[in-house]
């Protein structure tokens, strides 16, 4: 009886050494989580990526955890496959700190970022849902705290940014929505730097509802970028508040600019035409309220309806 007691005991701590063994594989440095993981301490991770989380099956609790990139030009987690999921932790000092790749799908809930070198949100495939994030730089050169490079259908909802020398979130690609983030602080040691910029090939998005204070540039810019609902969002202390440049047939209405530098609401270039400009507040803002100097019969955009008090041309309504 005492041998068979032993050979069991025996058994359960082997059982349960295989079992940690294969949980902390599953969560270190280096590794591939492939099912549904809970982080149970901090990492500090040197390996370029720190892990990889591939759906469908992969998910991380971070659990209130952080991850760490020690040597700043290292990247750190990567979501591949189909519908990964990361939540409630904090990614620190990586170079590209959260990376969405392969099929999409994935979610990136509740999660902190602090300190990203290039860009906190690296966003490189389609239909991911991005809620809750809350990025904070400190860092001189950060680039973007949430990049859709030419990617669709991505849902940016209720984040933070703050911080980031380039821009708050960059939108490339098209049919995305960004709606209900606070992005602030947006400034490089040139003096720029903007809140949130729709770039080529981007049409057809939808920004709403965010909030955007103090881009050393444009709270809202619209590049060389046609076809986008520009809506409800209040920007302030800016350089400019929204600016459209060489973009055309975009929707800009019922926003509320205030405070800026500069203009409250800019279009910037002779060949910008079809935008509709709508119903918006812009008020005190540095020289002009609603700028389009290259348009001076007002006749190649539509204004119609906007709070203001200067303008230029003045025929701008």
């Amino acid at each position: 009886m005492k041998k068979l007691t032993i050979a069991l005991c025996y058994i359960l701590l082997t059982t349960a050494a295989i079992s940690t063994s294969i949980n902390s594989y599953a969560v270190t440095c280096g590794g591939s989580i492939t099912t549904a993981e809970t982080l149970t301490e901090d990492l500090n991770c040197t390996t370029n990526f720190a892990f990889s989380i591939v759906g469908p099956s992969g998910s991380l609790n971070m659990n209130g955890f952080t991850v760490t990139c020690p040597l700043t030009a290292n990247n750190g987690i990567v979501l591949g496959g189909f519908f990964a999921r990361i939540s409630s932790g904090t990614v620190e000092n990586c170079n590209n700190s959260i990376t969405l790749t392969g099929d999409g799908s994935h979610q990136v809930v509740d999660v902190d970022i602090v300190n990203p070198t290039s860009t906190a949100l690296f966003v490189r495939s389609d239909h991911n849902f991005i809620s809750g994030v809350q990025i904070q730089s400190n860092v001189p050169d950060s680039n973007f705290g949430i990049r859709i490079e030419d990617n669709d259908f991505n849902q940016v909802f209720g984040n933070t940014v703050d911080g980031m020398d380039n821009v708050g979130v960059q939108i490339e690609g098209s049919s995305n929505s960004v709606s209900g983030n606070i992005i602030t602080n947006t400034s490089d040691t040139n003096g720029s730097g903007v809140g949130i910029s729709i770039e080529p090939p981007g049409s057809s998005n939808i920004v709403t509802s965010n909030i955007i204070d103090q881009s050393a540039g444009e709270g809202i810019l619209t590049f060389e970028s046609d076809s986008n609902l520009i809506s409800q969002n209040v920007v302030t202390n800016s350089l400019t508040g929204i600016a459209i440049d060489n973009a055309d047939s975009n929707t800009v209405t019922i926003n509320s600019v205030s405070d800026n530098t500069d203009y409250g609401i800019y279009i910037e270039d002779a060949n910008a035409s079809g935008n509709n400009i709508l119903s918006n507040s812009s008020l005190n803002n540095g020289s002009f309220d609603l700028y389009s100097p290259d348009d001076p019969s007002c006749t190649a955009n539509t204004w119609l309806g906007n709070t203001f008090v200067t303008s230029d041309p003045s025929c701008l309504n």
